[in-house]
């Protein structure tokens, strides 16, 4: 690599280091009016991800148990939700080993993905791959999925 590709490169890395800085110092800032951004622990940052969820997509709207409880979900995703996060010790004792949800598929950016998990820190694991009933790629919360159905392609349903 030639020293001008290298100090093209060290610039780079140094303007995104400086923008994350940037970013971090103004969250630090709205959250945690007159703190020195030296003395926010990690535990305060993890008291801080659910008055930013909130704040994202309204207060209560984005915890998958929450969801649940309020009986807004689509019937496909509530009935996944509710199973996935049923105690495994009830399940079994109560519905057999082999009780499992049906398969629930939503959209998210823009392309079908398959939900394999819901997470007691309140999002839900999907995959692209729509056979795959577990092995999530990426977790997301809710409300950042659309066109939820029991069905590979999306069919909307007449009104």
């Amino acid at each position: 690599m030639s020293e001008a590709r290298k100090r093209t490169k060290k610039k780079q890395r140094k303007q995104a280091q400086s923008a994350q800085d940037k970013a971090r110092l103004e969250m630090i800032s709205k959250w945690f009016p007159g703190r020195d951004p030296n003395t926010i622990t990690a535990e305060d940052m993890f008291d801080l991800q659910p008055k930013m969820l909130d704040e994202k997509f309204g207060e209560g709207k984005w915890h998958c148990d929450d969801l649940v409880d309020s009986c807004t979900l689509p019937e496909c995703v509530h009935q996944f939700v509710e199973i996935e996060r049923m105690d495994l010790l009830y399940k079994h004792e109560n519905f057999g080993t082999d009780y499992k949800a049906k398969p629930c598929y939503a959209t998210y950016k823009g392309k079908r993905v398959r939900l394999v998990m819901a997470s007691r820190m309140g999002d839900v694991g999907i995959t692209p791959n729509l056979d795959a009933e577990r092995g999530y790629s990426e977790r997301v919360y809710i409300p950042e999925l659309s066109e939820f159905s029991y069905e590979k392609e999306y069919k909307e349903e007449a009104v």
